[in-house]
């Protein structure tokens, strides 16, 4: 028998119970398969013990937001360590969810009638990368791409997995939506450090101007942060500079609230109340600005759009490619009243708002 194995069942004999429960709870994390007494004990890590229901226990479909779209997990956990979240202490390390199994789901999806499917990870790029054997991201993309769905989206990005072969798949894969939401925090190189993100300014540039190159049409949405610990008045103006040389579509804002059992809460300096609200609101003027001039572009031009609601006889509330369902702006669209929910319809577009489109139907 293993000598390892032994000293440490001599060793329980003279410690209390909880400290035998730690110790067997250690062998099962780390040993895996080992004897004791002629009896074999196989462990599975830690990383690998969830179950499919651990992905996803939601399987009503009146948990969608319409019978046509779905939400399919690809992933639980989070192997990054940002200094103002707790995902990988509540959620444990990253899993990647079998792709026979994320295949089978939209299977099934489509033929329920779902025409739009939103794959869902915390960091959905690196997908595959713990389980040997597994797709990557990209080929998993190609694979669902390839199922007959129309509409295929993914949510969230990082910006340091988010890396060529993934720019292509979406480029080469007309089912997969043009809609990529990086997150960036900050656009100050010091908070990014902070924050304990794992790349810096230039690099977010230089992602989105790989992505814009090979896909001259997409949407680009990020979130930051305002008012983190630390953040002067100096980088919020490197992060203003920052929206403005980077002109992404959309932006989601948030003033920094503590989380409990977050790092940042022992990070000093922090930013009162009113400097967070007041950056917040100079920072989505700024972006307002540069999204109208966005969705000015589309003014005359004809898209798809894929109905959602019928508030009224004659209007059609819908999204394009471009409108992530419960997040962005929608599409209001004058019909002919023969349009149902979940059909995609050609739309003629006539007037632009900050955040939505008004138009016809073509």
């Amino acid at each position: 028998m293993n000598t390892y194995v032994i000293s440490i069942i001599m060793l329980m004999l003279f410690v209390g119970h909880l400290v035998q429960v730690a110790i067997w709870a250690l062998l099962f994390m780390f040993l895996g398969e080992f004897e004791v007494f002629d009896t074999t004990i196989t462990c599975t890590p830690l990383r690998h013990r969830r179950t499919n229901v651990s992905f996803d226990p939601l399987r009503d479909p009146s948990m969608r937001p319409t019978p046509y779209q779905a939400y399919v997990r690809i992933q639980i956990g989070c192997d990054k360590f940002c200094t103002y979240c707790i995902v990988p202490t509540t959620r444990g390390p990253e899993v990647s969810r079998h792709p026979d199994l994320i295949l089978k789901e939209i299977e099934l999806l489509k033929q329920a009638g779902v025409v739009e499917v939103t794959l869902l990870g915390q960091n959905v790029n690196s997908y595959g990368k713990d389980q040997p054997g597994f797709p990557s991201f990209a080929e998993l993309l190609r694979m669902v791409g390839g199922m007959g769905i129309p509409r295929v989206r993914f949510l969230t990005s990082h910006p340091v997995n988010f890396t060529d072969d993934i720019i292509e798949a979406i480029a080469e894969t007309p089912a997969i939506c043009r809609y990529i939401h990086l997150p960036v925090q900050s656009g100050s190189d010091r908070v990014l450090r902070r924050m304990a993100r794992e790349y810096r300014r230039a690099h977010y540039l230089e992602r989105i101007r790989k992505i814009r190159e090979a896909l001259p049409d997409a949407v680009l949405s990020t979130d930051i942060i305002v008012g983190f610990p630390g953040e002067t008045e100096e980088d919020f103006q490197i992060l203003l500079d920052f929206l403005e040389e980077a002109e992404l579509d959309r932006v989601g804002v948030f003033a920094y609230s503590p989380v409990e059992g977050a790092e940042a809460n022992r990070l000093p300096d922090p930013v009162p109340e009113e400097v967070k609200e007041e950056r917040k609101a100079r920072l989505l003027e700024l972006q307002a600005r540069v999204s109208l001039r966005k969705n000015q572009r589309f003014v005359g031009k004809t898209l798809e759009v894929l109905v959602d609601e019928l508030p009224e006889p004659g209007l059609a509330v819908g999204r394009t490619y471009r409108d992530s369902p419960g997040i962005d702006g929608v599409v209001y669209v004058e019909t002919d009243g023969t349009v149902r929910v979940g059909e995609r319809i050609p739309v003629r577009i006539l007037r632009a708002d900050t955040y939505d489109l008004h138009g016809v139907q073509a």
